[in-house]
């Protein structure tokens, strides 16, 4: 993977990102949260990998929520911008359900070792393991991960402009404005985006230098949102499509996004999974490539089926104003290194 020298040249207006050197992106469009806008409800069979990731705040009573992915037995994927500021202990993962768990009686899965990407820089290497304490449940069920052939396969998908041929699911706001949301896990499709596309659009310079590490996607009045990082983009393998898995395999890690959530002029970012993988796998332990069965055709998606969103009384330009000077405070006592 190329190396960069990363630099701060700027923040964003909600989640403060650090930028790579030498790549301008229009950086006060970035958000760090992302969740879906004008998704369909999703049954957790559906997505079987899907989990929630609870985080508490030090010296505070306030809790975030993130995405997740099941990768392994015990093993889970998420961004590292979602618990750069946790230990392990104020994690709860929970998995087998398509209710939003924030806050809930339900009881979930606590975390042995948090592991951080050691060259983590936001948005740069946005991506972190969890390993739990015990193997979740039924009907959770791990993903397998994009390797490079895939990737290169991808890639080509993207190149050619075939449509609606990757996979997001998870919780969270559901308009533009990010005032509304729903307790019921959300699915979307996206067409894959190719890089200089994507480059080009976000107004970076070096699209050839940021190739191995994002992944993005777009559609017209879809997209991630305020709430959803971390979680999982899913790409299909064509070849394996007939496979007890489907072909499904863990593509991308929702990473950022334009400050207004479905901008179709932005699309959105993820950390492209498949130039980690000797990462991830370097850290579980006598990894074995999960054999799941997946019964459900995710990219047949009925839009109708949406359960009503709910207004947000928090949400406003006040709140908005609240974020803005935390993120300057936080920005403010950091210091940023490669």
């Amino acid at each position: 993977m190329l190396k960069k020298v990363i630099s701060i040249i700027s923040l964003a207006i909600l989640s403060g990102s650090v930028i790579a050197k030498n790549i301008p992106i229009a950086s006060a469009s970035i958000i760090s949260q992302p969740r879906i806008v004008g998704g369909a409800d999703a049954a957790i069979t559906q997505t079987p990998w899907q989990v929630q990731l609870e985080i508490g705040i030090d010296d505070s009573d306030m809790l975030r929520a993130c995405g997740g992915t099941l990768i392994a037995d015990r093993w889970v994927i998420t961004a590292a911008h979602c618990v750069k500021s946790a230990k392990a202990e104020q994690i709860i993962v929970y998995s087998g359900n398509s209710t939003h768990f924030m806050s809930s009686a339900k009881k979930g899965n606590s975390v042995r070792q948090l592991i951080l990407h050691p060259k983590y820089i936001k948005p740069v290497n946005d991506i972190a393991l969890l390993e739990l304490k015990a193997t979740p449940s039924a009907p959770a069920q791990p993903i397998r991960l994009m390797d490079t052939a895939m990737q290169v396969d991808a890639d080509f998908e993207f190149e050619s402009a075939q449509p609606e041929n990757l996979f997001l699911s998870g919780w969270g706001r559901t308009n533009a404005q990010s005032t509304q949301s729903t307790q019921t896990l959300q699915k979307v499709i996206f067409d894959g985006v190719s890089d200089e596309q994507c480059a080009q659009a976000w107004g970076w310079t070096h699209s050839q230098a940021l190739a191995p590490y994002f992944i993005c996607a777009n559609k017209i009045s879809k997209g991630a949102c305020a709430g959803d990082s971390g979680g999982p983009l899913v790409w299909q393998d064509k070849s394996a499509a007939s496979d007890a898995d489907k072909g499904y395999r863990l593509a991308g890690v929702v990473s950022f996004g334009g400050k207004e959530c479905a901008n179709n002029a932005l699309p959105d970012v993820y950390t492209q999974v498949s130039s980690y993988r000797t990462w991830i796998e370097s850290h579980i332990t006598d990894y074995q490539i999960p054999e799941p069965y997946f019964s459900y055709n995710i990219f047949d998606i009925d839009y109708s089926k949406k359960t009503q969103p709910t207004a947000d009384k928090k949400a406003g330009s006040f709140g908005s104003f609240i974020l803005v000077i935390m993120t300057v405070l936080c920005f403010v006592r950091k210091k940023y290194a490669v």
